[in-house]
């Protein structure tokens, strides 16, 4: 009996491209897990190219099948939309420093203005939770999404180490 293959989703990219950071990254994640018998899900933004071009909507690239979610259109939302939309299948424990956050997601009310988060916490049954504690978060967890801010050289500069 052959063994299953082992499934991998990435979030979070604008697409499978070569046209900054963490596309390179995950374009090259994707394809050498691909080679190596995964079964890869990318769950692409939709949307368009910074140039104004639409993305190209292919649903399968080089054997990595291609799944478009809607954009975002605001700053800093990635790590609540993927937190949201892994815990309708899966629970997840959302990790903050902001006690006014965790409270309202604990409370099924959105800490951002995100019509979709919004929509999703208030209607759908979600395995949510949220917490100030990374440690007992992190301790179980089969995997760690770290949803980093991408102004990080911004006027606000981030303490990143």
């Amino acid at each position: 009996m052959m063994k299953d293959r082992l499934r991998v989703a990435m979030f979070g990219q604008k697409r499978l491209s070569r046209e900054g950071g963490i596309e390179i990254v995950v374009k090259e994640l994707c394809t050498r897990m691909t080679r190596d018998g995964c079964q890869v899900t990318c769950y692409n933004r939709s949307g368009h190219h910074v140039s104004g071009a639409k993305y190209d909507r292919k649903i399968e690239y080089e054997g990595i099948s291609q799944k478009f979610v809607p954009t975002i259109e605001k700053k800093g939302y990635v790590g609540l939309s993927i937190a949201t939309l892994l815990s309708q299948h899966h629970q997840v424990t959302a990790v903050d420093i902001v006690p006014e956050k965790v409270e309202l997601i604990n409370n099924r009310k959105s800490p951002i203005q995100d019509a979709y988060i919004e929509k999703y916490l208030a209607e759908k049954e979600l395995n949510l939770t949220a917490t100030l504690d990374a440690k007992t978060a992190y301790t179980d967890a089969d995997f760690v999404v770290i949803a980093a801010p991408t102004n990080v050289y911004g006027a606000n500069r981030s303490n990143v180490a």
